[in-house]
């Protein structure tokens, strides 16, 4: 007699496999866990892999663009109510953490698999595009107007920077030198947006 699952089974299941695969891809790269590896994270068997995806390449797409999109929704939450330099702030001490950096697993996916991304297949990189369009979307409401620049510019140099120095951070093997590339640029991004503020309020 087959086994009969209950409503909701099949969605739940396939929520797994994009939790195991996500974290797996953050952790090790793009390359560096198969099929088979993601669903023996998930707990489950490789055989089943395709009842939930067409093949590893949607999976991929899917994995990243995921957590990307969580991402965007935590940020959105942790500064709730919050715009300019105070959102920016928050925004980087959160973003430019030991926490982040010591974990890539649980976080951004952009600075974990940056540089595979540019080399996968269109269909990951069209995912992330998208979600990528969403959290500049949201950069350019937090930060505001400026007369310096467009506020689309604005959003992605500020998002580049964030991206960027904790991918460098990540990089290094001395501890102090990666704490203190955080600090500095935590620090250098609020003093960037103070001195912006007072440019454009001058008379």
């Amino acid at each position: 007699m087959a086994m009969r699952y209950g409503p909701g089974h099949k969605e739940k299941t396939r929520e797994k496999i994009l939790d195991a695969a996500g974290k797996a891809f953050r952790k090790h790269g793009l390359e560096g866990v198969g099929v088979d590896g993601v669903m023996k994270a998930a707990g489950l068997t490789a055989g089943g892999f395709y009842a939930h995806f067409k093949n590893r390449d949607a999976l991929v797409a899917e994995a990243v663009s995921r957590p990307l999109r969580q991402s965007r929704l935590l940020y959105e939450k942790l500064t709730q109510g919050l715009g300019g330099r105070e959102w920016l702030g928050q925004t980087a001490r959160v973003y430019l953490s030991r926490a982040h950096r010591d974990h890539p697993e649980t976080g951004c996916p952009l600075a974990a698999l940056q540089s595979e991304l540019g080399r996968s297949g269109a269909e990951t990189r069209g995912a992330v595009e998208a979600e990528l369009e969403s959290f500049l979307h949201l950069f350019e409401e937090k930060l505001g107007k400026s007369e310096k620049a467009p506020a689309t510019d604005r959003a992605i140099v500020v998002l580049a920077q964030l991206v960027g120095a904790l991918s460098l951070a990540r990089m290094v093997k001395d501890e102090k030198f990666s704490d203190r590339i955080l600090l500095a640029c935590r620090k250098f991004l609020a003093e960037e947006f103070e001195a912006e503020s007072q440019t454009s309020s001058a008379p």
